[in-house]
Protein backbone atom coordinates (compact mmCIF):
# COMPACT_ATOMS: atom_id res chain seq x y z
CA UNK A 1 0.00 0.00 0.00
CA UNK A 2 2.79 2.42 0.87
CA UNK A 3 4.13 2.34 -2.71
CA UNK A 4 0.72 3.42 -4.02
CA UNK A 5 0.79 6.69 -2.06
CA UNK A 6 4.43 7.69 -2.07
CA UNK A 7 3.50 11.34 -2.63
CA UNK A 8 2.07 11.49 0.90
CA UNK A 9 4.99 9.72 2.56
CA UNK A 10 7.27 11.81 4.74
CA UNK A 11 10.98 11.60 3.93
CA UNK A 12 12.74 9.58 6.65
CA UNK A 13 15.99 10.59 8.35
CA UNK A 14 17.85 7.79 6.55
CA UNK A 15 16.46 8.92 3.20
CA UNK A 16 17.54 12.50 3.93
CA UNK A 17 21.07 11.35 4.75
CA UNK A 18 21.19 9.42 1.47
CA UNK A 19 19.78 12.35 -0.47
CA UNK A 20 22.32 14.84 0.87
CA UNK A 21 25.12 12.32 0.28
CA UNK A 22 24.21 11.17 -3.24
CA UNK A 23 21.50 13.38 -4.77
CA UNK A 24 21.73 15.66 -7.75
CA UNK A 25 20.83 19.22 -6.70
CA UNK A 26 18.53 20.99 -9.18
CA UNK A 27 18.03 24.74 -8.83
CA UNK A 28 15.14 26.86 -10.07
CA UNK A 29 15.66 30.19 -11.88
CA UNK A 30 14.57 32.26 -8.88
CA UNK A 31 17.38 30.77 -6.78
CA UNK A 32 20.00 31.91 -9.30
CA UNK A 33 18.42 35.37 -9.48
CA UNK A 34 18.31 35.59 -5.70
CA UNK A 35 22.06 36.13 -5.43
CA UNK A 36 21.52 39.54 -7.04
CA UNK A 37 18.92 40.49 -4.45
CA UNK A 38 20.69 39.66 -1.19
CA UNK A 39 23.47 41.49 0.60
CA UNK A 40 27.06 40.50 -0.22
CA UNK A 41 27.58 38.10 2.71
CA UNK A 42 24.35 36.21 1.96
CA UNK A 43 25.19 36.03 -1.73
CA UNK A 44 28.63 34.64 -0.85
CA UNK A 45 27.16 31.94 1.40
CA UNK A 46 24.75 30.80 -1.34
CA UNK A 47 27.43 30.68 -4.03
CA UNK A 48 29.94 28.91 -1.77
CA UNK A 49 27.36 26.22 -1.03
CA UNK A 50 26.71 25.74 -4.75
CA UNK A 51 30.45 25.52 -5.35
CA UNK A 52 30.76 22.95 -2.57
CA UNK A 53 28.17 20.85 -4.41
CA UNK A 54 29.47 21.64 -7.89
CA UNK A 55 29.98 18.02 -8.93
CA UNK A 56 26.34 17.29 -8.11
CA UNK A 57 24.48 20.34 -9.40
CA UNK A 58 22.35 20.64 -12.52
CA UNK A 59 19.80 23.04 -14.01
CA UNK A 60 17.22 22.50 -16.76
CA UNK A 61 17.82 24.31 -20.05
CA UNK A 62 14.79 26.51 -19.38
CA UNK A 63 16.22 27.65 -16.03
CA UNK A 64 19.39 28.79 -17.79
CA UNK A 65 17.32 30.51 -20.48
CA UNK A 66 15.09 32.34 -17.98
CA UNK A 67 18.12 33.31 -15.92
CA UNK A 68 19.83 35.02 -18.84
CA UNK A 69 16.64 36.58 -20.23
CA UNK A 70 15.73 38.24 -16.94
CA UNK A 71 19.10 38.85 -15.31
CA UNK A 72 19.38 42.51 -16.32
CA UNK A 73 15.79 43.17 -15.23
CA UNK A 74 16.59 41.74 -11.79
CA UNK A 75 19.67 43.98 -11.51
CA UNK A 76 17.66 47.01 -12.62
CA UNK A 77 14.87 46.26 -10.14
CA UNK A 78 17.37 46.30 -7.29
CA UNK A 79 18.42 49.83 -8.20
CA UNK A 80 14.78 50.83 -8.38
CA UNK A 81 14.47 49.79 -4.72
CA UNK A 82 17.04 52.45 -3.86
CA UNK A 83 15.03 55.07 -5.77
CA UNK A 84 11.80 53.95 -4.09
CA UNK A 85 13.46 54.17 -0.68
CA UNK A 86 14.60 57.73 -1.34
CA UNK A 87 11.13 58.75 -2.49
CA UNK A 88 9.47 57.12 0.53
CA UNK A 89 11.78 58.90 2.99
CA UNK A 90 11.33 62.30 1.35
CA UNK A 91 7.57 61.83 1.12
CA UNK A 92 7.36 60.92 4.82
CA UNK A 93 9.22 64.11 5.77
CA UNK A 94 7.14 66.25 3.40
CA UNK A 95 3.92 64.78 4.82
CA UNK A 96 5.11 65.48 8.37
CA UNK A 97 5.92 69.09 7.49
CA UNK A 98 2.54 69.49 5.82
CA UNK A 99 0.62 68.04 8.76
CA UNK A 100 2.47 70.26 11.23
CA UNK A 101 1.91 73.31 9.03
CA UNK A 102 -1.83 72.57 8.94
CA UNK A 103 -1.88 72.75 12.74
CA UNK A 104 -0.65 76.40 12.50
CA UNK A 105 1.23 75.96 15.77
CA UNK A 106 2.98 79.33 15.45
CA UNK A 107 -0.39 81.10 15.58
CA UNK A 108 -2.28 78.82 17.93
CA UNK A 109 0.23 77.40 20.39
CA UNK A 110 3.27 79.39 21.45
CA UNK A 111 4.70 76.48 23.52
CA UNK A 112 4.97 73.95 20.70
CA UNK A 113 7.94 74.40 18.35
CA UNK A 114 8.35 71.53 15.83
CA UNK A 115 11.38 73.12 14.12
CA UNK A 116 14.04 71.27 16.20
CA UNK A 117 12.32 68.00 15.32
CA UNK A 118 12.23 68.85 11.61
CA UNK A 119 15.89 69.97 11.66
CA UNK A 120 16.93 66.75 13.43
CA UNK A 121 15.03 64.57 10.97
CA UNK A 122 16.51 66.53 8.06
CA UNK A 123 20.01 65.91 9.38
CA UNK A 124 19.34 62.19 9.81
CA UNK A 125 17.79 61.98 6.36
CA UNK A 126 20.78 63.60 4.65
CA UNK A 127 23.17 61.26 6.48
CA UNK A 128 21.13 58.17 5.64
CA UNK A 129 20.70 59.12 1.97
CA UNK A 130 24.48 59.53 1.67
CA UNK A 131 24.95 56.02 3.13
CA UNK A 132 22.26 54.72 0.79
CA UNK A 133 24.14 56.12 -2.19
CA UNK A 134 27.36 54.43 -1.03
CA UNK A 135 25.51 51.10 -0.76
CA UNK A 136 24.02 51.51 -4.22
CA UNK A 137 27.44 52.22 -5.70
CA UNK A 138 28.60 48.82 -4.41
CA UNK A 139 25.81 47.03 -6.26
CA UNK A 140 26.20 45.57 -9.72
CA UNK A 141 24.86 47.87 -12.44
CA UNK A 142 23.32 46.86 -15.73
CA UNK A 143 26.29 48.30 -17.62
CA UNK A 144 29.04 47.10 -15.22
CA UNK A 145 31.07 43.90 -15.20
CA UNK A 146 29.05 41.10 -13.63
CA UNK A 147 31.33 38.96 -11.45
CA UNK A 148 28.35 37.06 -10.07
CA UNK A 149 27.48 35.93 -13.59
CA UNK A 150 31.01 34.59 -14.07
CA UNK A 151 30.77 32.51 -10.87
CA UNK A 152 27.32 31.14 -11.73
CA UNK A 153 28.44 30.21 -15.24
CA UNK A 154 31.49 28.46 -13.75
CA UNK A 155 29.39 26.50 -11.24
CA UNK A 156 27.00 25.22 -13.91
CA UNK A 157 29.55 24.74 -16.69
CA UNK A 158 28.52 21.58 -18.56
CA UNK A 159 25.75 21.09 -16.02
CA UNK A 160 22.83 22.49 -18.02
CA UNK A 161 20.14 20.44 -19.74
CA UNK A 162 20.20 19.98 -23.49
CA UNK A 163 18.45 22.44 -25.77
CA UNK A 164 14.88 21.21 -26.38
CA UNK A 165 13.27 20.72 -29.77
CA UNK A 166 10.43 22.98 -30.96
CA UNK A 167 8.06 20.01 -30.86
CA UNK A 168 9.03 19.18 -27.27
CA UNK A 169 8.20 22.71 -26.07
CA UNK A 170 4.98 22.78 -28.10
CA UNK A 171 3.86 19.50 -26.57
CA UNK A 172 4.57 20.72 -23.05
CA UNK A 173 2.63 23.94 -23.63
CA UNK A 174 -0.31 22.09 -25.22
CA UNK A 175 -0.34 19.75 -22.25
CA UNK A 176 -0.12 22.78 -19.96
CA UNK A 177 -3.34 24.29 -21.33
CA UNK A 178 -5.21 21.16 -20.26
CA UNK A 179 -3.43 20.92 -16.91
CA UNK A 180 -4.16 24.56 -16.08
CA UNK A 181 -7.87 24.08 -16.74
CA UNK A 182 -7.87 21.34 -14.12
CA UNK A 183 -5.55 23.30 -11.76
CA UNK A 184 -2.87 20.63 -12.00
CA UNK A 185 0.50 21.95 -10.74
CA UNK A 186 2.93 23.41 -11.40
CA UNK A 187 2.36 26.73 -13.15
CA UNK A 188 -1.39 27.23 -13.20
CA UNK A 189 -1.01 30.33 -11.02
CA UNK A 190 0.89 31.87 -13.95
CA UNK A 191 -2.02 31.40 -16.35
CA UNK A 192 -2.80 35.12 -15.91
CA UNK A 193 0.37 35.88 -17.91
CA UNK A 194 -1.41 34.67 -21.05
CA UNK A 195 -2.84 38.17 -21.55
CA UNK A 196 0.49 39.93 -20.95
CA UNK A 197 1.95 41.65 -23.97
CA UNK A 198 5.31 39.93 -23.35
CA UNK A 199 3.88 36.45 -22.74
CA UNK A 200 5.27 35.09 -26.01
CA UNK A 201 8.92 35.12 -27.01
CA UNK A 202 11.28 33.20 -29.30
CA UNK A 203 14.76 31.86 -28.63
CA UNK A 204 16.89 29.92 -31.11
CA UNK A 205 13.87 29.40 -33.34
CA UNK A 206 11.69 27.98 -30.57
CA UNK A 207 8.47 29.75 -29.55
CA UNK A 208 7.71 29.97 -25.84
CA UNK A 209 4.93 31.30 -23.65
CA UNK A 210 5.99 32.65 -20.26
CA UNK A 211 2.90 31.25 -18.54
CA UNK A 212 4.29 27.73 -19.04
CA UNK A 213 7.77 28.43 -17.65
CA UNK A 214 7.29 26.45 -14.42
CA UNK A 215 5.82 23.48 -16.25
CA UNK A 216 8.65 23.44 -18.81
CA UNK A 217 11.19 23.42 -15.97
CA UNK A 218 9.34 20.58 -14.24
CA UNK A 219 9.03 18.46 -17.37
CA UNK A 220 12.71 18.97 -18.21
CA UNK A 221 13.66 17.76 -14.73
CA UNK A 222 11.60 14.60 -15.24
CA UNK A 223 13.12 14.06 -18.69
CA UNK A 224 16.64 14.45 -17.24
CA UNK A 225 15.96 11.97 -14.42
CA UNK A 226 14.68 9.40 -16.94
CA UNK A 227 17.47 9.84 -19.49
CA UNK A 228 20.29 9.81 -16.93
CA UNK A 229 18.68 7.15 -14.71
CA UNK A 230 19.02 9.39 -11.67
CA UNK A 231 18.03 7.80 -8.34
CA UNK A 232 17.99 10.77 -5.95
CA UNK A 233 17.01 14.39 -6.57
CA UNK A 234 16.88 17.51 -4.40
CA UNK A 235 15.00 20.39 -6.00
CA UNK A 236 15.51 23.94 -4.66
CA UNK A 237 13.03 26.67 -5.59
CA UNK A 238 12.28 30.08 -4.14
CA UNK A 239 8.81 30.09 -5.72
CA UNK A 240 6.33 29.97 -2.82
CA UNK A 241 3.06 29.89 -4.77
CA UNK A 242 0.39 27.29 -4.13
CA UNK A 243 1.03 25.58 -7.47
CA UNK A 244 4.35 24.34 -6.05
CA UNK A 245 3.58 24.03 -2.33
CA UNK A 246 0.75 22.82 -0.10
CA UNK A 247 -0.56 25.86 1.82
CA UNK A 248 -2.78 25.17 4.82
CA UNK A 249 -4.35 28.10 6.70
CA UNK A 250 -1.76 30.44 5.23
CA UNK A 251 1.21 28.22 6.17
CA UNK A 252 3.40 26.33 3.73
CA UNK A 253 3.37 22.70 4.86
CA UNK A 254 4.83 20.53 2.07
CA UNK A 255 5.68 20.24 -1.61
CA UNK A 256 2.58 19.47 -3.68
CA UNK A 257 1.81 15.76 -3.37
CA UNK A 258 0.67 15.68 -7.01
CA UNK A 259 4.17 16.71 -8.10
CA UNK A 260 5.91 14.22 -5.83
CA UNK A 261 3.62 11.48 -7.12
CA UNK A 262 4.20 12.51 -10.74
CA UNK A 263 8.00 12.50 -10.62
CA UNK A 264 8.16 9.24 -8.62
CA UNK A 265 5.61 7.52 -10.91
CA UNK A 266 7.19 8.68 -14.19
CA UNK A 267 10.78 7.86 -13.22
CA UNK A 268 12.82 5.30 -11.32
CA UNK A 269 13.71 7.75 -8.57
CA UNK A 270 14.28 6.22 -5.14
CA UNK A 271 14.02 9.52 -3.26
CA UNK A 272 12.92 13.07 -3.99
CA UNK A 273 12.97 16.15 -1.78
CA UNK A 274 12.09 19.79 -2.49
CA UNK A 275 13.33 22.75 -0.47
CA UNK A 276 12.82 26.47 -0.39
CA UNK A 277 16.15 28.30 -0.50
CA UNK A 278 15.89 29.03 3.23
CA UNK A 279 15.16 25.36 3.96
CA UNK A 280 18.03 24.27 1.75
CA UNK A 281 20.50 26.56 3.55
CA UNK A 282 19.27 25.46 6.97
CA UNK A 283 19.47 21.72 6.24
CA UNK A 284 22.87 22.09 4.58
CA UNK A 285 24.37 23.06 7.93
CA UNK A 286 23.30 19.69 9.34
CA UNK A 287 24.17 17.44 6.42
CA UNK A 288 27.16 19.19 4.83
CA UNK A 289 28.69 20.75 7.97
CA UNK A 290 29.20 24.05 6.19
CA UNK A 291 29.49 27.58 7.58
CA UNK A 292 26.30 29.20 6.33
CA UNK A 293 25.64 31.99 8.82
CA UNK A 294 22.44 32.50 10.79
CA UNK A 295 22.27 36.04 9.36
CA UNK A 296 22.12 34.55 5.86
CA UNK A 297 19.28 32.20 6.79
CA UNK A 298 17.43 35.03 8.55
CA UNK A 299 17.69 37.32 5.50
CA UNK A 300 16.48 34.60 3.12
CA UNK A 301 13.59 33.74 5.44
CA UNK A 302 12.61 37.41 5.68
CA UNK A 303 12.70 37.78 1.91
CA UNK A 304 10.45 34.72 1.57
CA UNK A 305 7.94 36.22 4.02
CA UNK A 306 7.92 39.51 2.09
CA UNK A 307 7.12 37.62 -1.12
CA UNK A 308 4.01 36.20 0.53
CA UNK A 309 2.54 39.70 0.89
CA UNK A 310 3.25 40.80 -2.63
CA UNK A 311 -0.01 42.17 -4.13
CA UNK A 312 -1.82 39.64 -6.31
CA UNK A 313 -4.90 39.91 -8.42
CA UNK A 314 -8.03 38.25 -7.08
CA UNK A 315 -11.70 38.11 -7.96
CA UNK A 316 -14.82 38.08 -5.82
CA UNK A 317 -18.14 36.47 -6.54
CA UNK A 318 -20.17 39.68 -6.25
CA UNK A 319 -23.29 38.08 -7.74
CA UNK A 320 -23.77 36.14 -4.53
CA UNK A 321 -23.81 39.38 -2.55
CA UNK A 322 -26.00 41.65 -4.73
CA UNK A 323 -28.45 42.35 -1.90
CA UNK A 324 -25.63 42.94 0.55
CA UNK A 325 -23.86 45.39 -1.77
CA UNK A 326 -26.99 47.37 -2.59
CA UNK A 327 -27.91 47.74 1.08
CA UNK A 328 -24.44 48.43 2.43
CA UNK A 329 -22.04 49.84 -0.17
CA UNK A 330 -24.53 52.22 -1.72
CA UNK A 331 -26.15 53.64 1.42
CA UNK A 332 -27.58 56.93 0.22
CA UNK A 333 -28.22 58.13 3.79
CA UNK A 334 -24.58 59.17 3.94
CA UNK A 335 -23.52 62.35 2.20
CA UNK A 336 -26.77 62.65 0.26
CA UNK A 337 -27.72 65.87 -1.51
CA UNK A 338 -30.32 66.76 1.13
CA UNK A 339 -27.77 66.20 3.90
CA UNK A 340 -25.31 68.52 2.15
CA UNK A 341 -27.93 71.21 1.74
CA UNK A 342 -28.92 70.95 5.42
CA UNK A 343 -25.29 71.19 6.52
CA UNK A 344 -24.70 74.25 4.33
CA UNK A 345 -27.73 75.99 5.85
CA UNK A 346 -26.57 75.14 9.38
CA UNK A 347 -23.20 76.75 8.76
CA UNK A 348 -24.82 79.82 7.24
CA UNK A 349 -26.99 80.17 10.35
CA UNK A 350 -23.93 79.84 12.58
CA UNK A 351 -22.15 82.64 10.77
CA UNK A 352 -25.17 84.93 11.14
CA UNK A 353 -25.29 84.45 14.93
CA UNK A 354 -22.05 86.40 15.45
CA UNK A 355 -20.67 83.76 17.81
CA UNK A 356 -17.28 84.09 19.50
CA UNK A 357 -14.64 83.62 16.72
CA UNK A 358 -12.44 81.51 19.01
CA UNK A 359 -15.33 79.14 19.76
CA UNK A 360 -16.11 78.87 16.04
CA UNK A 361 -12.45 78.20 15.35
CA UNK A 362 -12.46 75.39 17.91
CA UNK A 363 -15.64 74.02 16.34
CA UNK A 364 -14.02 73.87 12.94
CA UNK A 365 -10.83 72.42 14.36
CA UNK A 366 -12.92 69.59 15.83
CA UNK A 367 -14.22 68.89 12.31
CA UNK A 368 -10.64 68.89 11.02
CA UNK A 369 -9.67 66.39 13.77
CA UNK A 370 -12.60 64.19 12.80
CA UNK A 371 -11.49 64.23 9.16
CA UNK A 372 -7.96 63.31 10.25
CA UNK A 373 -9.24 60.38 12.33
CA UNK A 374 -11.35 59.13 9.42
CA UNK A 375 -8.35 59.31 7.08
CA UNK A 376 -6.27 57.31 9.58
CA UNK A 377 -9.01 54.67 9.80
CA UNK A 378 -9.19 54.59 6.00
CA UNK A 379 -5.45 53.90 5.88
CA UNK A 380 -5.88 51.08 8.41
CA UNK A 381 -8.63 49.57 6.24
CA UNK A 382 -6.38 49.73 3.18
CA UNK A 383 -3.72 47.77 5.08
CA UNK A 384 -6.32 45.23 6.26
CA UNK A 385 -7.58 44.76 2.71
CA UNK A 386 -4.05 44.34 1.35
CA UNK A 387 -3.01 41.85 4.03
CA UNK A 388 -6.26 39.90 3.68
CA UNK A 389 -6.26 39.64 -0.11
CA UNK A 390 -2.53 38.93 -0.42
CA UNK A 391 -2.60 35.98 1.96
CA UNK A 392 -4.86 33.90 -0.28
CA UNK A 393 -7.54 34.39 -2.90
CA UNK A 394 -10.80 34.65 -0.88
CA UNK A 395 -13.12 31.86 -2.00
CA UNK A 396 -15.38 31.01 0.94
CA UNK A 397 -18.53 32.94 1.74
CA UNK A 398 -17.01 34.03 5.07
CA UNK A 399 -13.89 35.33 3.34
CA UNK A 400 -15.85 37.24 0.72
CA UNK A 401 -18.17 38.67 3.37
CA UNK A 402 -15.12 39.93 5.30
CA UNK A 403 -13.59 41.65 2.28
CA UNK A 404 -16.94 43.20 1.33
CA UNK A 405 -17.37 44.57 4.85
CA UNK A 406 -13.96 46.22 4.59
CA UNK A 407 -14.79 47.79 1.23
CA UNK A 408 -18.18 48.91 2.54
CA UNK A 409 -16.61 50.66 5.52
CA UNK A 410 -13.99 52.23 3.26
CA UNK A 411 -16.69 53.68 0.99
CA UNK A 412 -18.75 54.97 3.93
CA UNK A 413 -15.68 56.67 5.40
CA UNK A 414 -14.86 58.21 2.02
CA UNK A 415 -18.33 59.68 1.81
CA UNK A 416 -18.15 60.94 5.39
CA UNK A 417 -14.87 62.71 4.60
CA UNK A 418 -16.44 64.36 1.57
CA UNK A 419 -19.39 65.40 3.76
CA UNK A 420 -17.14 66.99 6.39
CA UNK A 421 -14.94 68.75 3.84
CA UNK A 422 -18.07 70.15 2.19
CA UNK A 423 -19.15 71.45 5.59
CA UNK A 424 -15.88 73.34 5.95
CA UNK A 425 -16.10 74.74 2.43
CA UNK A 426 -19.55 76.17 3.25
CA UNK A 427 -18.14 78.06 6.25
CA UNK A 428 -17.48 81.77 5.79
CA UNK A 429 -14.81 83.95 7.29
CA UNK A 430 -13.57 81.42 9.80
CA UNK A 431 -9.77 81.45 10.03
CA UNK A 432 -8.01 78.72 8.08
CA UNK A 433 -11.21 77.64 6.29
CA UNK A 434 -10.55 80.46 3.84
CA UNK A 435 -7.23 78.95 2.78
Amino acid sequence: MKNLFRGFKKTTDDELKTLWKDAIFVFDTNVLHSVYRYKASTCEDVLKLMEQLQKRVWIPHHVALEFHRNRLSVISSQHKKFDDTRKAIKKALDDLKKDLANLQLEKRHSHIDPNPLIDGINELMVKYLDELEEQENLCIKVESEDLLLSRIESIFDKRVGEKPTPDAIKNIMDNGRERYKAFIPPGYKDAVKEKDIDNKFTHHGISYERQFGDLIVWKQIIEYVISQEIENIIFVTDDNKEDWWEITQGKTTNFRTELIDEILSDTKLKSFKAYSLAGFLTESKQYLKNTVSEDTIEEVNLAAENKKITPQKFTLDFNEFDDYISSTLFDESICSKSTMETTAKEHEDLNQLNLDPELLNNYHLSIYDEIHELIMRQNDINIEIENFTNSKVPTSRTSQSKILNLYAEKIRIGRAIVHLKKSLQNSKGIGWCKN
